[in-house]
């Protein structure tokens, strides 16, 4: 968990911090803290988290996660990771192994203030910073370039989409 002036943030992995991290820093807003990825929560300023699509997330931790990174509740998600070698192996695995397993992670950061939704991430930070009236410039965040985005290296069926998301 970071902290600011005006809230503290924490969120999964893979999830948009890398993006979230460099606008605040482009926007001056000093913060304290390193551990992202830490769920946290100070009673005395508003939290916020982010959240993605839980098939997208599963197929970024694909892509993406080849240590431990943190947290228990994503942890659980390299065993699942190493043991399988195509996408749609590892999807299974999540589905008949873990049901819940996204969900649960994703609630581990809360409760929360506001929770930043990764498809609307701008728009919901014009939002967030204007209740919270931290000085901003609305451009500059609309057009704030994105950060370390996960390429997709395999088109996923609808249909497997749909069963990740029933068993999140």
């Amino acid at each position: 968990m970071i902290r600011t002036r005006w809230f503290t943030f924490a969120s999964a992995p893979k999830c948009g911090c890398v993006w979230f991290r460099k606008l605040i820093e482009e926007l001056g807003i000093e913060y304290r803290g390193a551990r992202w990825h830490e769920p946290g929560h100070v009673d005395s300023l508003p939290s916020i988290t982010i959240k993605r699509c839980p098939a997208d997330w599963l197929q970024s931790c694909y892509q993406n996660l080849n240590s431990i990174v943190g947290p228990p509740l994503v942890d659980c998600f390299l065993d699942l990771r190493m043991n399988n070698q195509t996408f749609e192996d590892f999807a299974e695995s999540y589905i008949a192994e873990m049901p819940g397993g996204i969900s649960r992670m994703f609630r581990s950061y809360q409760p929360s203030t506001y929770t930043l939704n990764l498809a609307t991430i701008r728009s919901d930070v014009v939002e967030i910073f204007t209740r919270l009236f931290i000085p901003f410039d609305i451009d500059f965040i609309l057009e704030f370039p994105d950060q370390n985005v996960s390429k997709r290296h395999a088109h996923v069926s609808d249909h497997l989409k749909q069963r990740i998301v029933n068993a999140a």
